[in-house]
């Protein structure tokens, strides 16, 4: 009963913010076999989670910009909006699954993802859950170097 109380937050912190679950999971005395198991469980509840309301936050982000747009004149392609076009032409969905659980937190991932690649959905869940998958292993198999070199 003890292990999931320790588990437990770890599994709750890896559906929103993924990389800062490692830290606390080794805080925790969590092993790496348990690190990885939370944190693979709760980054994949993540990405299913927010991509099943993906197409919800789309559709709300739409009508608050298109109200913004009323009150203002629209505004011009700016530099900004031309370097996620050239990332996203650059790397394209395996770049964004990669950086996704490290780089974005799992919702801003998932949402881009699936904003930018909605016609695929199944390859969408399955890249981001393979990039889960990928960086729980890097990170545990990390923690536990760690853990042998710092006692």
């Amino acid at each position: 009963m003890d292990e999931w109380l320790k588990i437990l937050p770890i599994v709750l912190l890896s559906t929103v913010k993924f990389a800062v679950a490692f830290p606390v999971a080794y805080g925790a005395g969590l092993s790496p076999w348990a690190m990885w198991a939370s944190t693979v469980t709760g980054g994949g509840a993540g990405v299913l989670c927010f991509g099943l309301m993906s197409e919800r936050i789309s559709e709300w982000w739409i009508r608050r910009m298109h109200k913004r747009h009323e009150k203002h004149p629209k505004r011009i392609f700016t530099r900004r909006n031309r370097n996620i076009v050239h990332v996203l032409r650059h790397y394209g969905l395996p770049g964004i699954a990669l950086l996704t659980p490290v780089l974005f937190s799992i919702p801003l991932g998932t949402f881009l993802a699936f904003r930018y690649f909605h016609h695929q959905p199944a390859k969408v869940f399955l890249y981001l859950l393979a990039s889960v998958v990928l960086w729980s292993s890097v990170l545990s198999n990390f923690g536990s170097v760690v853990h042998l070199i710092v006692p």
